[in-house]
C-alpha cells in the first residue's frame, strides 16, 4: 500500500517524479532527501527522524485527515 498525501510540491520536477495517480504525492516513491525537503517545505516537524519509514510516519502523523493509504 502506497502512502499518499494530498499536498502539492513547490517544485515541478519533484512533483512530476512522485505524483500519485489521484493527484496526491506518493511518499513511498520519494527519497530521504526529497522527504526531508517535503517536510520542511510544508511545515512538518519530523524531529530527529532519519530513516525513510520514520520520516513518512512523522509526516503521516502530522498530516491529519489529508493523508490516506491507497
Amino acid at each position: 500500500m502506497a502512502k499518499t498525501i494530498g499536498l502539492t510540491f513547490p517544485t515541478e520536477e519533484l512533483e512530476t517524479a512522485v505524483s500519485a495517480d489521484d493527484g496526491g504525492i506518493c511518499l513511498d516513491d520519494m527519497t530521504v532527501p526529497q522527504l526531508k525537503r517535503f517536510a520542511e517545505d510544508n511545515g512538518f516537524d519530523i524531529g530527529s527522524a532519519s530513516k525513510k519509514a520514520d520520516i513518512i510516519q512523522a509526516i503521516m502523523g502530522r498530516a491529519g485527515t489529508d493523508a490516506e493509504e491507497v
